[in-house]
């Protein structure tokens, strides 16, 4: 059979609407009930910008995706808006398709059931413009028929009570399935262009006669009641006809192939009164079908020659096999009430809303939700609650890694790994030169000391003895300056015993009071002194030889008494030249027994499994990060939003949006059981390498000499942290004790002045007594001097200010 040329296709009027002022009532809906309506102006401008240019859509790509991106944000908007007539009424004022009738309704689901019609009004106009002798526009019309045919359904499935009857369910049901066959006819009439088998195309032109039939049944009625354009019933009458001629032909055919030849002729013979039946409604209807601005390809010419093509090939073929009936087959030929009716096969079926899109970025054509920000109240709630059960699952994983934590260190620290692995990998001489290795703080400090040292004659020892010579003279003056007085008041005692009253020198008490008063304050200070002095001696020897060793400016010399704490723990001084390691046999261990290779393999495993349990901590510390982060930054208010209107699925959500941390949930609990595996491994490698005897020897001389390097390290230290206490005590009593002498000089002085000046007054008036003295001028003058060197009138001297001791915690300076 020839193949015809391209059926024209109806396709659906779009529905057209008026403008709505959707700013105001937005605005107004949110001051009332969230308030700060200012705060979304914008986004109410963008939203009525949205419909604007919805109604200004064209019948293309670009309008269809507008009107989906509408309606994608209607149904957001409807998740926080209650748009109606008892709530926020905004009138949707649209047209009626067919009849042009204009209906208002507050309903936003009218205006959604509206929005989705002209989508589909859009795929249908958009499947009848495809060149379908051309394979990309074959499949192109094939999938926008059914699409639209799906968006038809959807309508007549979620929108009930349709106020117009272009949305009716009779109507959008019958559209559907004129759409459905349609898209039929396009699969149909690729198989008659590619020369398919007829057995297939009789069943597929079948089916596409049946969907025309059932959509003209229920056409009439909507024609008679002025619903739809009157055109839509003859056109989807001309198709039943020609598909169902065109199914009876290739089943005759098939007949024909058969041997059923009176079968076949009579099949012929319906195929033929079909196609006259066809050509005769086309050729009436073939004007109306060119007035109407609904259909295709030059409607009426096209499918006039569509069914001329038919009937001639029914015609040629009907004749033929009559005629080798007759002359060859003579066979009865079957009445048309008796032929079996041709079999039907469905290839084309509605395609969902959701598969309108597939392949593609929907959330790219619908865009971000315009009204994201705005939550309303019962979603903040419902959010709040699966944070806490968020952070219930943070707070648990957190303490699942934190003991697992726990369990490491404490297993690591019983086993002394891996610092003393440090000890086995390494050679001897690395090991020595550690021990003997000084800190950069313990080279420091003894740069320091050592400088100071040599502030001092001696050093700071020098410095105390020189404090403790001082303080020894300060004492020998003290004394002299007391036997002195005692013994002129003995003197003076003497001789007023001798002579009695006649003896008329005054009382030595008396005037030396004030000398005796500071003599005692500075005897006072000098004890307080000297007890400050047992101290710091005592603190001094303590840290002696530390002090030593850091007061001796040779850089190299702690290495030296590292070394020697190698040397005294039997390890310093030995090793041989190559880097040997613990494991192996040192020079001064030429009788002991070579370490097997097996412990150096165990070794070196033990080595690589501290290093894996360590890789799975951090990875383990990594994943709950990452659990962390995406559990801070996840916020599930647009989904509540989306699902709000499901009784009774919140927990259902928290459940499915809980689910995405399962993956980090399920690499922790992974890394936990493989730390417990390795840990376990780990104690028992490690326990063969200790029963070493020979690495047991090595281990106890190592521990030895880092213990005792350790303790020296700890007393040099203390000795640092005292030494600058001490230094400055000391020479605080230095400056103390010159002081001090200067003082105790001074009183020993004016005593020795004083006692001569008594002696000399003394022997004038033994003169006197005896007759032959001095003159009474005299004595007046003696006395007169005397009375001068009274200390006890100006009061007793203070000692210095004793400053307290920079160190050591005691006071005396």
């Amino acid at each position: 059979m020839a193949a015809p040329r391209q059926a024209p296709m109806i396709f659906l009027p779009m529905k057209q609407t008026d403008e709505v002022d959707l700013i105001r009532p937005l605005r107004h809906f949110i001051g009332s009930n969230y308030g700060q309506a200012e705060k979304y102006t914008e986004e109410c401008k963008t939203f009525n910008r949205l419909r604007q240019d919805m109604c200004g859509a064209g019948r293309d790509e670009v309008g269809r995706d507008l009107l989906y991106r509408y309606y994608g944000q209607l149904e957001l908007l409807e998740l926080r808006f209650p748009i109606g007539e008892d709530h926020i009424r905004i009138s949707f004022n649209w047209h009626d398709a067919f009849t042009e009738a204009e209906i208002a309704q507050f309903s936003l689901a009218y205006e959604k059931a509206c929005v989705l019609f002209n989508i589909a009004a859009i795929l249908s106009y958009t499947a009848a413009s495809q060149t379908r002798t051309e394979i990309e526009g074959m499949k192109r019309a094939y999938h926008c028929f059914q699409a639209c045919a799906g968006l038809l359904s959807f309508i007549n499935d979620n929108f009930l009570h349709a106020p117009s009857t272009d949305l009716s369910r009779e109507m959008v049901k019958t559209l559907s399935t004129v759409m459905l066959a349609q898209a039929q006819e396009v699969f149909t009439e690729q198989q008659v262009r590619s020369a398919g088998k007829s057995t297939i195309i009789a069943k597929l032109a079948a089916e596409t006669a049946n969907l025309y039939q059932t959509a003209a049944e229920s056409l009439t009625e909507l024609v008679l009641a002025g619903n739809i354009d009157r055109v839509w019933l003859p056109y989807a009458q001309c198709k039943e006809r020609y598909f169902s001629c065109l199914a009876q032909y290739h089943q005759a055919i098939v007949d024909d192939s058969k041997a059923a030849y009176g079968v076949s002729v009579a099949r012929f013979t319906v195929a033929s009164t079909l196609a006259k039946e066809a050509s005769s409604s086309t050729k009436s209807h073939a004007n109306e079908f060119a007035r109407y601005p609904h259909m295709s390809n030059d409607p009426g010419a096209a499918l006039i020659d569509l069914v001329k093509v038919i009937s001639e090939e029914v015609n040629d073929k009907y004749a033929a096999a009559k005629k080798e009936n007759d002359l060859i087959y003579h066979e009865l030929v079957a009445k048309e009430s008796a032929l079996p009716p041709v079999g039907k096969l469905a290839s084309a079926k509605s395609i969902s809303l959701t598969s309108l899109y597939a392949g593609q970025d929907v959330s790219r054509i619908v865009g971000n939700d315009i009204f994201s920000k705005l939550v309303p109240l019962a979603v903040h709630e419902s959010a709040s609650l699966y944070s806490d059960e968020v952070d219930k699952m943070l707070r648990a994983e957190q303490e699942r890694s934190e003991i697992g934590d726990t369990e490491l260190s404490t297993a690591l620290e019983y086993l002394g790994l891996p610092k003393s692995l440090h000890r086995f990998k390494q050679s001897d001489d690395k090991l020595a030169q550690e021990l003997q290795s000084v800190s950069q703080d313990l080279q420091e400090m003894q740069r320091r000391i050592s400088q100071q040292e040599r502030r001092f004659t001696g050093g700071l020892a020098g410095r105390v003895e020189a404090n403790k010579a001082a303080r020894e003279r300060v004492a020998a003056q003290l004394q002299q300056s007391q036997e002195e007085l005692d013994k002129e008041a003995r003197g003076w005692s003497g001789m007023r015993g001798n002579y009695g009253d006649r003896w008329t020198q005054q009382p030595s008490e008396m005037l030396t009071k004030g000398l005796r008063e500071n003599l005692a304050s500075i005897a006072a200070s000098l004890r307080t002194a000297t007890e400050s002095d047992a101290k710091l001696e005592q603190s001094l020897a303590e840290i002696a030889e530390e002090v030593k060793d850091l007061g001796n400016a040779d850089p190299e010399h702690l290495e030296v008494v590292f070394r020697n704490i190698l040397i005294s723990a039997g390890q310093g001084g030995k090793q041989s030249a190559g880097a040997a390691s613990l494991l192996d046999l040192g020079e001064d261990e030429a009788g002991e027994r070579e370490v097997s290779n097996a412990i150096a393999v165990k070794v070196d495993h033990v080595d690589d499994l501290v290093r894996k349990v360590a890789l799975v901590k951090k990875e383990r510390h990594t994943t709950l990060d990452d659990l962390k982060t995406k559990a801070r930054a996840d916020d599930i208010a647009g989904v509540l939003i989306l699902n709000r209107k499901t009784p009774g699925i919140e927990q259902r959500v928290f459940a499915v949006e809980l689910e995405k941390f399962r993956p980090h949930r399920t690499r922790i609990a992974a890394t936990l059981a493989r730390q417990d595996q390795l840990v376990e491994e780990l104690t028992q490698v490690f326990a063969q390498v200790l029963e070493d005897k020979t690495l047991q020897k090595k281990q106890a001389k190592w521990q030895q000499a880092t213990r005792e390097k350790q303790e020296k390290v700890s007393k040099l230290e203390r000795a640092g942290m005292l030494y600058a206490g001490l230094a400055q005590s000391a020479e605080q009593a230095a400056a103390f004790y010159e002081q001090l002498s200067g003082l105790a000089s001074g009183i020993l002085a004016q005593v020795q002045q004083y006692v001569q000046a008594r002696q000399q007054e003394g022997r004038s008036l033994m003169q006197s007594l005896r007759g032959g003295g001095s003159s009474s001028a005299e004595a007046d003058i003696m006395r007169q001097r005397l009375e001068r060197l009274n200390m006890g009138a100006q009061g007793p001297q203070r000692p210095p200010q004793q400053p307290p001791y920079g160190g050591g915690g005691y006071s005396g300076y």
